[in-house]
């Protein structure tokens, strides 16, 4: 498929049709206005260079700056409206191929060849090909820089899996307007068809006798490509990549591995290990789909983000004698194995956990807003309660209780059975030298040690410093990757149901808590 950036440019895959959506072969494409902070755009600061190297190191660096420089054209979306005709249509869909559609397109490139999008954004346009470009073309009116409209606000930036309903009168009004806005041929310019062959997987162009377990991994954020996958590969033989934004993986070209515009495995798909790193609200039904398939599931956190969705993976666990793996890369941090010793504790006692967390502040639009992926807690704040349970064992929780300050930095408490205290304030209000810090102390009856960003470690029991150590802060992930991917050649179990479901249910009962808490101050306000 065909997308506009600074070029018209071939080689993308298409959105894959989903039920109640159709996929629209577009004749005519006007881009309205670029919708701004969906994503994460790094500044070019030397500075911030300098801090990632002495932070994460060279090689990781390089990683993340070679990463975000090949997001431009992802970065760039925009809200557009247009004409053309259905040429498939999901199941459920109000319309049939056939049929000449006038379509909002919420936040997509500048111009597409084709375009995927739910029925709800598109209206049926009797007549409406009286006057269109030949076939061959499509004809694309650009940005001007006047465009003003009370709807847009509305519906810049919305996602069909973003859990929020379409604004029903913005979009009311958007389709009242889309006629006119796409009346003005003098400025159309043309942009030439391809052939129409529509491809929503592009297999691999390269053969090979790798007899090593094979891997999908899907959802290609920059983690996924500076973290996950530089490690899987010392076990494992990934075969393919599945991600929903073709922007996102780019122009095929000579690739080594097959990629896939699909959100979840096709019917034909079979790996030995499935990883999951997309958003957060899909992770738990693709999980649940590789257990039932046999595969080893590795998860990105949260595992889950509600419930239902925690109810179900346990039963596959339990159904299909699944192995599930939950990224918790503090669970491999080199420092837990000597914090028992260093603090002169047994191994059935009470560790308490406190720690202060500054994450980066999310774009205004940034998917992590949205009501499918919950609070900062589920997002970010379950690693460190997922820490703290692991660190005592995963004893059950007898407190709890979760506050948000009026700036949003919310405090969250813990009281374990086995006497164990937890506390953590979760803020985003502080200095972005090198992205996300904190600061952990872990306390017994003897002594207090102390870790910094997953790097640094200090111990003191009585009037003596302990022991101090200290490593790269992507240790544990390096850690986490190797020893699940060894795990998964090797056939080994995955986690536990005790400490996938002690972990989730605490982070889901603070969870509602907030919600609740939530509810009451806005009904309060208004």
């Amino acid at each position: 498929m065909r997308i506009l950036g600074v070029n018209w440019l071939d080689g993308y895959l298409d959105e894959t049709l989903q039920a109640g959506h159709v996929r629209i072969k577009v004749l005519r494409w006007r881009t309205l206005a670029p919708v701004p902070d969906l994503y994460f755009v790094r500044e070019r600061d030397p500075r911030m260079v300098l801090n990632y190297v002495r932070e994460v190191g060279l090689v990781t660096t390089v990683r993340k700056i070679l990463s975000r420089s090949r997001e431009n054209l992802r970065n760039e979306k925009f809200v557009s409206c247009g004409f053309g005709v259905v040429t498939e249509a999901g199941k459920g869909a109000t319309h049939s191929p056939g049929d000449p559609v006038h379509f909002i397109a919420p936040a997509h490139p500048r111009c597409m060849e084709r375009v995927v999008l739910p029925a709800d954004l598109t209206s049926r346009s009797a007549g409406a090909g009286a006057a269109i470009e030949p076939a061959s073309a499509i004809g694309h009116i650009d940005l001007d820089g006047s465009f003003r409209a009370p709807w847009f606000t509305a519906l810049a930036g919305w996602s069909p899996y973003s859990g929020l309903p379409i604004p029903e009168e913005a979009l009311r009004l958007a389709h009242e307007a889309i006629p006119g806005l796409l009346a003005n041929p003098g400025r159309n310019r043309s942009l030439p068809m391809g052939n129409g062959v529509v491809h929503e997987r592009l297999e691999a162009k390269t053969t090979s006798g790798d007899t090593r377990p094979s891997a999908v991994l899907f959802g290609l954020g920059n983690y996924a490509k500076t973290v996950v996958l530089p490690i899987v590969g010392s076990a494992l033989r990934l075969e393919c990549v599945h991600e929903i934004d073709p922007t996102q993986i780019g122009r095929s070209t000579g690739n080594e591995v097959a990629y896939d515009s699909s959100p979840f495995p096709r019917d034909n798909e079979r790996y030995n290990a499935i990883f999951v790193a997309g958003f957060h609200h899909t992770h738990a039904d693709i999980a649940i789909e590789a257990m039932r398939r046999g595969a080893a599931a590795v998860v990105e956190k949260p595992i889950v983000t509600t419930e239902s969705q925690l109810d179900r993976i346990v039963e596959a666990v339990q159904k299909y004698q699944g192995r599930l793996f939950a990224c918790f890369q503090r669970r491999y941090l080199a420092f837990n194995a000597m914090v028992r010793r260093d603090l002169g504790a047994s191994d059935d006692a009470p560790i308490s956990y406190h720690a202060i967390v500054f994450e980066v502040p999310l774009p205004a639009a940034h998917w992590y807003r949205w009501p499918n992926s919950r609070s900062r807690l589920v997002s970010n704040g379950c690693h460190w309660i997922d820490h703290f349970l692991f660190l005592n064992d995963y004893p059950a929780v007898e407190r709890h209780h979760v506050y948000q300050a009026r700036d949003g930095t919310l405090n969250v408490s813990l009281e374990l059975a086995n006497g164990a205290v937890f506390t953590m304030v979760l803020t985003d209000r502080g200095a972005n030298r090198v992205g996300l810090q904190d600061h952990v102390e872990l306390r017994t009856a003897l002594g207090t040690a102390t870790i910094t960003n997953a790097s640094g470690y200090r111990a003191e029991r009585g009037k003596r410093v302990v022991r101090t150590s200290s490593g790269n802060r992507m240790d544990p992930y390096r850690q986490m990757y190797g020893t699940i991917a060894r795990a998964v050649a090797a056939g080994s179990p995955g986690d536990s149901i005790a400490s996938i479901e002690s972990s989730s249910r605490t982070i889901l009962r603070l969870e509602r808590e907030l919600a609740e808490q939530l509810a009451v101050s806005g009904s309060e306000g208004r």
